[in-house]
């Protein structure tokens, strides 16, 4: 495993899930030298398990691994309403995986072995395809930051982690340090009853009438 998901949102970040320890390697430093953030985990549970419910690019999964498939994960994350654009890998393709792998989300199909170029375009195309899901979902919700709860410094840091920005942007948006957003954003959440960013935003989005 490469580590654990940072806790910021980062939608440069993508999560890669193989039990296939060298294709796993090789597909993280192929990502990894075309400048994103790869976390990698040697299956489903073993990402269930470090997942912070934090924000994230993109999904790269295996379809076939022991326990849990590919898409059952994409299905659980669903379930706990995550929705992240995820691709799909396969040693095993038929054209009845593929389309069934495509009527359950996932953005695109990529036979094994990988064609790196392929590959890269398909995540940049996930992460693109994900940033206009979430500017579109923006547009039609709003963000309740309490007032009574929260000082008007809390309310303009929160509003930036929940718009997706890390704290190294947030402090240099803001003019503040990044040891100062960390303190901000942790009495925030305290005060909020929150411990991640997925139940901050369930907490503070809801739609606009």
């Amino acid at each position: 495993m490469a580590g654990l998901l940072a806790p910021s949102a980062n939608l440069n970040c993508v999560c890669l899930v193989d039990d296939d320890d060298s294709m796993r390697e090789s597909l993280e430093f192929v990502l990894t030298k075309a400048g994103f953030e790869v976390h990698s985990f040697s299956s489903p549970y073993e990402f269930l398990d470090n997942f912070s419910g934090e924000d994230f690019g993109c999904l790269v999964l295996d379809l076939k691994m022991p326990g849990m498939t590919g898409l059952e994960l994409a299905e659980t994350l669903k379930q706990r309403g995550i929705n992240r654009p995820f691709l799909m890998l396969t040693g095993y393709a038929t054209v009845s995986t593929a389309v069934h792998a495509m009527r359950s989300g996932a953005c695109d199909f990529i036979e094994k072995p990988v064609e790196h170029t392929r590959l890269i375009e398909c995540v940049q195309n996930a992460i693109h395809q994900g940033r206009s899901d979430r500017s579109a979902e923006s547009a039609r919700m709003r963000i309740d930051l309490p007032e009574n709860l929260l000082t008007l410094r809390e309310r303009q840091i929160m509003s930036l982690v929940v718009d997706g920005f890390l704290s190294k942007q947030i402090a240099n948006q803001l003019g503040i340090s990044i040891k100062t957003v960390d303190v901000h954003r942790s009495n925030s959440m305290k005060k909020l009853g929150v411990t991640t960013v997925a139940q901050l935003m369930k907490k503070v989005i809801s739609p606009i009438p």
